[in-house]
Formats: structure tokens, C-alpha cells, sequence
């Protein structure tokens, strides 16, 4: 697509969005920091361009300030409704995107361009080893959807190997769209095969009621449409048409599944799915309901009462909004003491340490709902798994400030440096569009207890495969190693460089 027409585009969508807000009475401060932090957020592209540590900033503003500006503009709401900090959670959290911002641009700077991936001699290679890993990581979905019924406390060892298997589909998603671009020179993006997947992932998270598998798999569609230059308009028109399938109908679904499958067997469960979805296309009514369900269940039963930014126990929107979430959290602090280290020495600790270290406790509740428990966002007692990401985590336990500005630091920066190590993020290849796919919900989403479980268990188990399939297939196609749509880099080159090697 013309580089003009995208930012004339945007520049008047922004534009139309600040006015609407201005004539919906927003707080013109709230409005000026949400615009500042879209600022920051989209800084780094337009300083370097487009690679994944620059989309990463702008992924991580979006789920902070830049999707709600949008949202709440069509739900013909102010910024500020409904908040109770508003203008210092909307400074807060500008404040935030601003050091993650930083912890990007150093990250990337300490990023040599090298990658511990074999280069693929050809993109079929390269399409059979992704087909292969999605194989994988959708047998390991299905040994985690029988394995999840036969758990009573802590997970076993084939539980959480397979739970992180599962992350090897994105390296499916990813060398699928690149052999389809490369071969196309461009001209597609999406193939029958990919379509295929797709279908099969959406019928594997409403069956594990783990809505971030589709979401995720869309995205890393996305992303390297985006990354080599393949999305068109009717992309952008199909992601729209997906966006309200999933958040009208595959959301609600999911979570009545997850009340559905409650001592069921797997195969039982299976049924129950096969049998609500029929039930949705020959009643008419019955997504409503689910909606209506759906939207109690997020604001009721959770026991989550604080923290609703749209007023209609919307979930996906919520789940979407952390300023939200930021907002009811720092005015939970402003009348209680943070919790302090106690948080990461009964939580923290003990979920991470190996069994053969620490006698594991078996805790029907996540790290999330203990948080919140502690600072009084939800009845203690209520159960909900909900999630709590590391910014938000570090106010709860160590305020505002250290929170906001040390926390991620110390965590996410040795994350990021890490992941540019196995496969650089200065350039767009597979390896590096599967890791930013699997793992940045786990960045912008989880805690300091995720992020220590992902550095340690998630993040080995997940790449090794992916490595030694590689180097399976690199070693197999030797002789044809002087293919031009060779996918591994060595080192990172120019942006209009990459895009020429990559297609």
C-alpha cells in the first residue's frame, strides 16, 4: 500500500477521533495525555520504521491507551467517564509507555542482527518445517485440552511442556504467510492452507477456552503481511469483519464453554461444543443470551465491580482497556499501603521454584485474583484468573512510581534482549515474527510470576523444537542453499534491503 495514503489515512481518523472526543466533553487534559501517549507509542516507527521492536511499542500503547481512544469514541463516551483517576491514571500510563518506549530503542540497540536459526535453503523448506511445527503445537493444544480435566491443584510436567508446545503453531502462521508472500512476489497473503489453519485454530480455543490462540494467530497473519509489505485494503476489511465474528460470537461462546465444560470428559466437552455452536446458527436468539451471560458473568460473578470502563460488563473491551484496569488499581493504592515484598515471597516464588526446592501448594486461584484479593479490587475468595500485568502488578506492590518506572525495567528489558539474541528483531523473517507472535501477550499481559515462568520453562521448551526442526531441515536441503528466498538472517541490513531479500 502507498505510504501516503496510510498516513493521510490515519492523520484523519486521529483528527475525526480528538474532535468526536472534544464534542463528547472529555477531559481536555485526559485528552491531551491519551494523545501524547500515541505520541510516544508511535515514536519509534516513525524515528526507525517498521521492524518488530517498533511494532512491539506500538502493540503495547495500543493496549493501553490507543485502542480505548478509539473505542470509547464509538461507544459515544468520553476518555474520563467512568474512571476514578482520570487524569492520573491517563499521566501514569503515559509515563509508562514512555519507559517501555525507552526499554524498546535500548533492546534494540543492543541487537547485533544475528539469530541462532538455521537460514532455510528455499521457502518450501521453510513452509514444511512451519506446517510440521503447527502440527505440533496443535497435538500439544489437544493433549492440554484431555490433560486440563485430569488436574486437581498443580499441573504436571506433561501439562506445562505442552501448554508452551502449543506457542509452535505461530512458527506455523508465520512461515505459511512468508512462503505465500515470497511466492506471490507480494500479490497474496492468505492461501487455502492458511485459511485451513485458521478454522482449525478457532475450533481449538473454544475447546481450551483460551481466546488469545485466535487472537494471536490473526495477529501474526497480520504482522507479517505488515512486515513484508502484503496488506490491502480488503485485509484491513477482513480483519474488521473477524473483529466483531470474535468479539460478537467467539468470545461469548468461549466463555460459556468455560462453565460448560466443568467435570466433563474430553469427549463429553467436545460434544457440548459441536452442540452450542449448531445451537447458534439454528437459534436465533441464543447469542444474545450468551451476550447477555456473558457481560454478568465479567461484572457479577468475578466479583470485579470496580473496574468496568464502558458500563456494559463489556469483557473483550475490558480485557482490551488497561488503562482501565491501571486506573482502578492506583485508586485502590491511594487508601491502602502497597503490598510490598510479601507479594513476590508467598506468590511470586513458590509458583516458580522447582517442587524439588519448595513444597508446592496447590492453589486453585491465579497470582492475578491474589492481587487483587490484596488490594481489595475484588471479594476475597473469588476466583477469576484474572489478568494483571507487570506495570499494573509492580503499583500494586510497590506504588505508583517504582512501579511504573523500575518494574518493567527489570523485567521486560532482559525479556526483550533475549528474544532479539534467538532471532533478531531488526529484521523480518519467520523465526522472529513466530517469536513476537507467541510471546507478546506474555509481555504486555502477564505478571512478574508469567514473566519468571516464561524466561525459565516457556521460552526453552518452545524454541528448542523450533530450532532443532530447523536445523533438520536447513541440513536437508543443503544442495539448494543458493535459493534467493533464503529466510534466516544473519545479520540485519537496511529497512528497503530487508524488504527486497524478504520477498
Amino acid at each position: 500500500m502507498n505510504a501516503g495514503w496510510w498516513q493521510a489515512g490515519a492523520a484523519g481518523l486521529v483528527l475525526s477521533v480528538v474532535l468526536a472526543q472534544l464534542a463528547l466533553g472529555a477531559d481536555v487534559i485526559v485528552l491531551a495525555l491519551s494523545v501524547t501517549s500515541m505520541v510516544i507509542g508511535l515514536y519509534p516507527i516513525t524515528r526507525v520504521g517498521f521492524d518488530l521492536y517498533t511494532i512491539f511499542a506500538a502493540l503495547f500503547w495500543f493496549r493501553y491507551t490507543g485502542g480505548v481512544l478509539f473505542a470509547k469514541t464509538l461507544y459515544l463516551q468520553p476518555l474520563d467517564h467512568l474512571l476514578k483517576e482520570p487524569v492520573e491514571s491517563y499521566a501514569l500510563s503515559t509515563l509508562l509507555v514512555g519507559v517501555v518506549v525507552a526499554i524498546v530503542l535500548l533492546a534494540r540497540r543492543w541487537d547485533k542482527g544475528t539469530s541462532m536459526f538455521t537460514p532455510m535453503p528455499s521457502t518450501r523448506h521453510t513452509r514444511q518445517v512451519g506446517l510440521l511445527a503447527y502440527v505440533i503445537g496443535a497435538g500439544a493444544g489437544a493433549i492440554v485440552g484431555v490433560a486440563s480435566r485430569q488436574i486437581d491443584g498443580n499441573a504436571g510436567p506433561l501439562f506445562v511442556i505442552s501448554s508452551a508446545l502449543i506457542a509452535l503453531m505461530y512458527l506455523g502462521y508465520a512461515a505459511e504467510t512468508y512462503h505465500t508472500v515470497a511466492e506471490s512476489k507480494g500479490r497474496r497473503l492468505i492461501s487455502p492452507r492458511l485459511a485451513g489453519m485458521l478454522t482449525v485454530t478457532i475450533a481449538m480455543a473454544l475447546f481450551l477456552n483460551v481466546r488469545a490462540l485466535a487472537v494471536n494467530s490473526v495477529i501474526c497473519v497480520f504482522l507479517c503481511g505488515l512486515m513484508f509489505r502484503a496488506i490491502k485494503p480488503r485485509h484491513l476489511a477482513l480483519g474488521a469483519v473477524l473483529g466483531f465474528v470474535f468479539t460478537s460470537y467467539v468470545s461469548p461462546l468461549a466463555l460459556e464453554l468455560r462453565v460448560i465444560k466443568e467435570d466433563k470428559s474430553a469427549i463429553q466437552f467436545a460434544s457440548e461444543v459441536v452442540e452450542l455452536v449448531t445451537r447458534t446458527v439454528t437459534e436465533p436468539g441464543l447469542i444474545a443470551e450468551l451476550q447477555r451471560k456473558e457481560a454478568y458473568r465479567s461484572q457479577y460473578e468475578s466479583g470485579t465491580l470496580q473496574y468496568d470502563y464502558f458500563g456494559d460488563g463489556s469483557n473483550i473491551l475490558n480485557r482490551m482497556a488497561f488503562v482501565a484496569l491501571l486506573d482502578a488499581v492506583y485508586a485502590q493504592t491511594q487508601v491502602l499501603n502497597p503490598i510490598g515484598t510479601r507479594a513476590l515471597t508467598e506468590q511470586v516464588v513458590p509458583r516458580n521454584a522447582p517442587s524439588f526446592l519448595v513444597e508446592k501448594e496447590a492453589r486453585a486461584y491465579g497470582y492475578g485474583d491474589w492481587l487483587s484479593w490484596e488490594i481489595g479490587l475484588i471479594e476475597t475468595g473469588r476466583s477469576a484468573y484474572l489478568s494483571f500485568p507487570l506495570p499494573i502488578e509492580g503499583i500494586a506492590v510497590f506504588g505508583p512510581l517504582l512501579g511504573v518506572t523500575l518494574w518493567p525495567v527489570l523485567l521486560m528489558l532482559p525479556v526483550l534482549i533475549i528474544l532479539g539474541k534467538i532471532s533478531t528483531f531488526r529484521a523480518a523473517s519467520a523465526t522472529s515474527l513466530f517469536l513476537l507472535s507467541a510471546f507478546h501477550w506474555e509481555l504486555i499481559e502477564a505478571p512478574s510470576e508469567g514473566y519468571i515462568g516464561f524466561i525459565t520453562r516457556g521460552l526453552p521448551i518452545t524454541v528448542l523444537p523450533a530450532w532443532a526442526l530447523y536445523w533438520l531441515w536447513a541440513h536437508q536441503g543443503a544442495s539448494s542453499t543458493n535459493n534467493p528466498h533464503r529466510l534466516g538472517v544473519a545479520r540485519a541490513s537496511s529497512p528497503a534491503r530487508q524488504r527486497s531479500s524478504a520477498l
